[in-house]
């Protein structure tokens, strides 16, 4: 198997899709080489077993055209930083070698966001350690960028997803036991439509920043080197 080049990373199975699914859209159909890695099956949602996350998942997965689709199997509402957790990420890192890693937003208000993020980060700085024991050469991701799901602020990074908002918003939807209200189910922020207003929204005021009709914003969070400040302005930059 060989890299990849953008390795998105949830907590849940449907968190990349909903944050980051236009951007991994488009960068497939760029012919890039992009996986998306699910923490846990989502088992503890009001809504879904983990059986029907799991094949919801790999629905999406087909959607946005991911080169390969990956779940840890972490316990849902369990995440932590442990030695066994941080070893499993370690090993995901190495193997594919992502050139960019998406991992959630660090300030989110799903607590299991926010212990996502933190293994993520811990993972990544540990798949560089020569010291850090594992099946695969150590490995030092270049770039790491958080990506919003239910709380945001003003982006580094913005990726205009004019053109794959269409398919962003059928992967969500593959996640029919989330986000599709049927007889049996219990009422929430996702199957009420209030959590994908909420997210139209805002790639269409990520958009209006760079004049495109929609975008996904993301945060680097790192200053960012050039040689030439003429580079800049090659690059699209201001």
């Amino acid at each position: 198997m060989s890299g990849l080049d953008i390795l998105a990373c949830g907590a849940h199975p449907d968190d990349v899709e909903l944050g980051a699914g236009g951007s991994l859209a488009r960068h497939a159909a760029l012919g890039y080489r992009v996986g998306i890695l699910d923490l846990t099956r989502g088992e503890m949602a009001n809504n879904g077993t983990a059986e029907e996350r799991d094949g919801e998942a790999k629905h999406a997965g087909e959607i946005l055209d991911v080169s390969v689709r990956l779940n840890l199997g972490l316990p849902d509402r369990g995440i932590r930083l442990t030695d066994e957790a941080l070893a499993k990420v370690v090993a995901v890192i190495r193997k594919y070698r992502p050139r960019v890693l998406l991992v959630p937003y660090s300030r989110d208000t799903h607590p299991d966001h926010r212990a996502a993020y933190v293994l993520l980060e811990e993972a990544k700085f540990s798949a560089a350690l020569a010291k850090f024991e594992g099946d695969h050469p150590p490995y030092r991701v270049p770039v790491l960028l958080q990506y919003f799901i239910n709380n945001d602020e003003r982006p580094d990074v913005v990726v205009p997803t004019e053109g794959y908002i269409e398919r962003k918003m059928a992967a969500i939807r593959a996640h029919r036991s989330q986000f599709l209200y049927e007889p049996g189910r219990l009422r929430t922020p996702l199957n009420d439509g209030s959590l994908l207003r909420k997210i139209v929204a805002r790639d269409r005021y990520f958009g209006s920043l760079i004049g495109s009709e929609s975008a996904e914003g993301f945060l680097w969070g790192a200053p960012r080197r050039t040689e030439d400040l003429l580079g800049l302005v090659y690059k699209g930059g201001s």
